[in-house]
């Protein structure tokens, strides 16, 4: 019998009133023509929908169709399987299925039967084991919960169901389910399942084909999810945890939700929200999206609050959009660090429903997955397309045209040149993944073109930092730049082109092409002109971005506003929008219980440490920062710790630290290998006890936006932005060469406080916490609207506004409150305050010549000149004063603050020059 004949006699034979009053829908009095009731597949007071002898339609959501079609939407149950179900309820004999896959009525009853057994086996042992019920209970199931689930317990004996199904006639069965299997020399019998909860997976229609078992003990040796293996009647890949409950829900609303753990499943169920299934641990099939989208017009996957759950997501609804019938498909994510139980027990079936509700389109997170990393600009849209083009190219007809038009409008890009893209990347690439590029004689610039496009798209994780082209890279934790010098960009662009050139036609007077090497004048030109191609860094962050406007990017990936590649190594808490001056109170009172192990001077040292910590976090909305001195008056005063706190927050890691040489060239070498090499966190430590520490190269650096440097590998200097933060730390050291009106300075005084422990130990056991804690402030003072008064601005502006006034708003010390004496460890400087001063005590605002206070420094009566001529000595030496060496003293200081006070130039009538001390 053909199925044409077979779906006839069905219908014949089983009309569709008859089906309806065998299961126990149909009312007993008709109205004129047909019956009328209550729709199943939508919510309703009042019956709407229309059942005749053979067809069935709802006024309310319009659902109609045949018996066929009311067993597949009612049952969730495809064509062939409705087919199945009603011939086997009017006894039609199906045509035989091939030898390998028959199994007679009687075997597939007997291995229904051999699951259900177990599964009351499974009931009774976890009604007896304690520590299984307060695992469920924990989870917040409920006893009704468990019961009508049937969950049950596999205990830690090996031989207890084994036992149990031999005695009731199942041995046979139980082996062909693999319920019991050979130990491990294959000799015995043993149960499959130990120590698991057991979760029964059912069949659309009720019947239990296998079981889902998690883990009740964890161990990092065992899978925590194991589901039994495949057999006539179960295949994992096809069935759904939940389907046979989930069905009719699913079918009223019109929508289901797919979620990833067996518990989130029913503890959904026990909220109320009954359309939700899960795959049973594995990546959701194509067999499993096509139920789902026969089971409702709207399929949601709901992942994990974690990292893997949110990566796994554009994979399952790639699987569900790929599906013809599929109608829409969509996203939704839990809360960072929660499940849906989890959710559910925290915040009730309104917390899950307000996330489910907020569920976003499934196509948009497909293309905001492939774009990551990739950045807004042309290049960074190629690349993304390329990601999304083996996928796009496999859809079927009109759904291919829809879906590139809607990747298109999220990527905002014409389709059109999307469509273009798609069809040359997909003409010109090799078997082995390169891009196809043809050679020709005299058109160097045009292939010069092509190299320029293909790393465009390809090289996503090369970059350039000045002129230089970078690979980024993972060292020890920390990400570092690897410089592509001249001699390897061949190597770079043959890893993403093949080149071939034209080598005359064939005996059928077609064109061959020979592969060849990366042709050295196209390549070399690319490397001197690659600005216009690769994208320009400034640093890599593991942490999130801030931007100049407060904004913070958490996205990973590359942000062209600031210019930083965003590559998370742990999880950071979200950051809120607009957190509230409490909760910004609340983050500083972290932070300074993080540092309170240190003993410092006066209040402004906490707030310079403070500042020395935040400080790496906000560097890419800072085009320049001050050095930090962390400045010990002992030994183990825990200078240290200020730094590699910094460092950890920062990157992870602790920072390699440059000791300090009396080479200053080794000195300024090895700083700069750092910066160069991206290092966020660069540390000179060991500095002389007492010593004067500081250089001209130093001072420049600290306030520069780019540095140069040479390279092994070429003849001319590299420039490179600047991107570090400087530490210094020692015991009493002095600042000179001006380095004192460049630093934050941190006293430390005394031992640190033993019983806090390591402060860097505690920054790295709660990183996450740490890095939230000093965003939250920030965030909350760059959104507050509020103003600080700065009692004078610095050089570093942004970050004047940024972090120094955040901590002064919040209630803090001004880290640059102890100015003074900062400048005062600077000796020339201090020298030239002195000077300063002391002329003020001679003269107050009196203009007067240079040559007058010189024959007063020479012959003092006062001590007020002798405290100037001394000054003068301090600077000079044993040098006499004269016109000229004076001169050039307040030459260097004029409209400079020194001590709160400034030199100023005047001429009098005769045109004589002269000198006047005003305050600053």
């Amino acid at each position: 019998m053909s199925t044409i004949d077979i779906v006839s006699e069905i219908k014949s034979r089983l009309p569709l009133p008859e089906y309806l009053r065998q299961i126990g829908l149909l009312p007993s009095k008709r109205t004129g023509q047909s019956w009328m009731l209550k729709c199943v597949f939508h919510a309703e007071k009042t019956a709407s929908l229309s059942v005749s002898d053979q067809f069935y339609n709802c006024f309310g959501c319009h659902a109609a169709g045949d018996v066929f079609s009311w067993v597949m939407h009612h049952e969730g149950l495809s064509f062939a399987e409705a087919k199945a179900s009603l011939a086997l309820r009017i006894g039609i004999a199906l045509p035989e299925v091939p030898s390998a896959r028959r199994v007679a009525p009687e075997k597939r009853d007997r291995l229904f039967a051999c699951n259900a057994t177990a599964s009351d086996w499974f009931r009774t042992q976890l009604h007896e084991t304690p520590a299984a019920l307060e695992y469920l209970h924990g989870r917040s199931l409920t006893p009704e919960t468990i019961d009508a689930w049937s969950l049950g317990y596999a205990p830690h004996n090996f031989h207890g169901l084994e036992q149990y199904l031999k005695r009731r006639g199942f041995e046979v069965e139980a082996r062909e389910l693999q319920l019991i299997t050979p130990d491990s020399r294959g000799r015995a019998d043993r149960d499959f399942f130990v120590d698991r909860i057991m979760f029964p997976v059912r069949t659309p229609d009720g019947r239990i084909a296998g079981f889902s078992g998690r883990l009740l003990k964890p161990n990092e040796k065992v899978k925590p999810y194991i589901n039994s293996k495949d057999s006539p009647i179960f295949k994992k890949s096809d069935l759904l945890l939940g389907i046979d409950r989930a069905r009719k829900a699913a079918w009223q609303e019109k929508r289901i939700y797919v979620v990833e753990g067996n518990v989130d499943v029913v503890a959904l169920h026990q909220a109320g929200i009954c359309n939700v299934v899960a795959p049973c641990g594995t990546a959701l099939t194509d067999s499993q999206a096509a139920l789902l989208c026969r089971t409702a017009t709207e399929v949601v996957i709901v992942t994990d609050g974690d990292a893997p759950g949110r990566a796994a997501a554009p994979g399952q609804a790639k699987t569900v959009l790929s599906q013809d019938t599929c109608e829409r498909a969509l996203v939704a994510e839990m809360p960072d660090g929660m499940d849906p139980a989890e959710l559910y027990v925290a915040e009730g079936e309104a917390g899950v429903r307000r996330v489910l509700d907020n569920a976003g389109d499934a196509l948009a997170a497909i293309v905001r997955h492939a774009a990551t990393g990739q950045g807004d600009d042309p290049q960074g849209k190629l690349a993304t397309v390329r990601l999304l083009q083996p996928w796009l190219v496999a859809l079927a007809g009109s759904r291919k045209d829809l879906f590139i038009d809607g990747a298109a409008r999220i990527l905002d890009i014409e389709p059109e040149l999307m469509r273009g893209w798609m069809g040359t990347l997909d003409a010109s690439l090799t078997p082995d993944g390169r891009v196809r590029i043809e050679v020709h004689r005299g058109k160097l610039h045009k292939t010069v073109e092509q190299i320029d496009a293909v790393l465009a798209a390809y090289a996503t994780n090369v970059y350039r930092r000045g002129r230089q082209p970078v690979e980024v890279f993972l060292d020890e934790g920390t990400y570092r730049f690897a410089t592509i010098s001249s001699e390897f960009y061949s190597s770079l662009v043959s890893r993403f082109c093949h080149f071939e050139r034209f080598d005359g036609l064939d005996e059928n007077d077609q064109p061959e092409w020979v592969t060849i090497d990366p042709p050295r004048p196209a390549v070399t030109a690319h490397h001197t002109a690659n600005a216009n191609s690769l994208r320009p860094l400034i640093g890599v962050a593991d942490t999130p971005i801030v931007r100049r406007d407060g904004a913070i990017v958490s996205t990973p990936g590359y942000d062209p506003a600031t210019r930083y590649l965003y590559a998370p190594s742990c999880p950071i808490p979200d950051v809120p929008l607009l957190p509230t001056r409490a909760q910004a109170e609340a983050a500083t009172a972290e932070l300074l219980d993080l540092v309170s192990t240190f003993t410092v001077l006066e209040d402004v040292d906490t707030s310079a440490i403070l500042a020395a910590i935040i400080t790496p976090l906000v560097r890419s909305a800072c085009d320049i920062v001050p050095l930090f001195w962390c400045d010990g008056h002992t030994s183990e005063s825990g200078k240290g710790e200020i730094p590699r706190i910094a460092s950890v927050l920062r990157t992870g890691a602790n920072a390699a630290e440059t000791t300090y040489s009396l080479d200053d060239e080794r000195n300024r070498r090895d700083l700069l290998a750092r910066a160069y090499g991206g290092d966020p966190v660069v540390i000179w430590d060991n500095l002389p006890n007492g010593g004067q520490v500081g250089s001209t190269w130093l001072c420049t650096w600290v306030t520069a936006t780019d540095l140069s440097m040479r390279t092994m590998y070429e003849d001319n200097d590299t420039k490179f932005p600047h991107s570090s933060t400087y530490y210094l730390s020692g015991n009493n050291c002095r600042l000179k060469e001006d380095l004192s009106t460049r630093c934050v300075r941190a006293r430390l005084d005394g031992l640190p406080n033993p019983a806090k422990g390591a402060p860097s130990a505690r920054a790295r056991e709660r990183r996450g916490h740490y890095v939230n804690c000093v965003l939250t402030l920030i965030r909350a003072w760059m959104t507050s609207g509020d103003t600080v008064e700065l009692k004078f601005r610095t050089r570093f502006s942004d970050w004047d506004r940024m972090v120094r006034s955040a901590l002064i708003w919040i209630g803090l010390a001004d880290p640059l409150g102890n100015i003074e004496s900062i400048k005062d460890s600077d000796a020339p400087r201090r020298a030239r305050g002195d000077f300063i001063r002391a002329w003020h005590a001679v003269y107050g605002n009196k203009h007067v010549r240079v040559s007058e206070a010189v024959s007063r420094m020479l012959t003092p009566t006062m001590d007020t000149e002798r405290e100037m001529r001394s000054a003068f000595e301090a600077i000079f030496g044993a040098k006499a004063p004269n016109n000229s060496n004076v001169g050039t003293l307040i030459e260097s200081m004029a409209g400079q603050n020194h001590r709160g006070l400034r030199f100023l130039k005047t001429s009098n009538d005769a045109g004589q020059r002269l000198v006047f001390v005003t305050k600053a």
